[in-house]
């Protein structure tokens, strides 16, 4: 979220009244301003809702017998657990937007930097479709390709990310680490724990930017050093 510290600055009051007014001028005109305060707004709302279901569970529990502490458990569980799902979802796109390396980016610059004489025509189209935003045919495209040519599989876990299509990019980038011949692993599973970072699957995705960030000779610790930062730092603002 690239404006997070001003919006919370602006939610806490903690602003000068010079600084709130030019906060609101922005927010008028800004499309995406707006969009991240709705955002921040709702991520204070689900915690909000964490934090009331726990305190109204435990002075309930003081107040009632066993027998019907058990019986209106099952409700606010389930209320609990959409409420997390939400938050999870709204904090993974949070992280997402402010990280600058994203998982596309990784992909295009990898295929963009090889020497020309390790490329196919087959792969050099597919590139050029995803320059185009023409993912669909892309996708199409890269399918048909060796499925041992680990460059295809690159391009082709750009494309379906491009698309959106979380899952399958997973099951790509997953090949694309196990492969020993692929000479951007270290990419691919930078871009594997960005990705479990947008379906939500934090814990995932904080496991292996933990790993990464702890290897001495991976490409990417230090951007996963920075993106372990932000998630402990964004944790730590929302519930305070």
């Amino acid at each position: 979220m690239k404006h997070f510290e001003l919006i919370e600055s602006y939610h806490r009051g903690t602003l000068t009244d010079d600084e709130a007014r030019a906060f609101e001028q922005s927010l008028a005109s800004d499309p995406e301003l707006q969009t991240e305060l709705e955002n921040y707004k709702l991520a204070r709302q689900v915690s909000g809702v964490l934090a009331y279901e726990d305190a109204k569970r435990r002075i309930s529990g003081m107040n009632q017998s066993p027998l019907q502490v058990s019986h209106r458990q099952k409700p606010q569980r389930q209320l609990i657990r959409i409420a997390a799902s939400l938050l999870v979802l709204v904090v993974s796109g949070f992280l997402i937007s402010q990280f600058k390396y994203s998982d596309t980016a990784i992909a295009s610059r990898h295929y963009r930097s090889i020497a020309m004489n390790m490329r196919s025509p087959q792969n050099d189209r597919g590139a050029e479709l995803i320059d185009a935003g023409k993912y669909e045919e892309a996708v199409a495209l890269l399918q048909q390709a060796d499925a041992d040519d680990p460059l295809s599989k690159s391009l082709l876990a750009e494309a379906l990310t491009r698309q959106e299509r979380y899952p399958d990019a997973i099951a790509v980038y997953k090949e694309l680490v196990a492969d020993p011949q692929y000479i951007n692993r270290d990419g691919a599973e930078f871009a594997l724990a960005t990705l479990y970072l947008k379906t939500g699957d934090v814990k995932t995705a904080t496991e292996l930017i933990a790993k990464i960030a702890s290897s001495e000779d991976h490409d990417y610790r230090f951007e996963a050093r920075k993106l372990e930062s932000q998630l402990k730092s964004f944790w730590r603002k929302l519930v305070i």
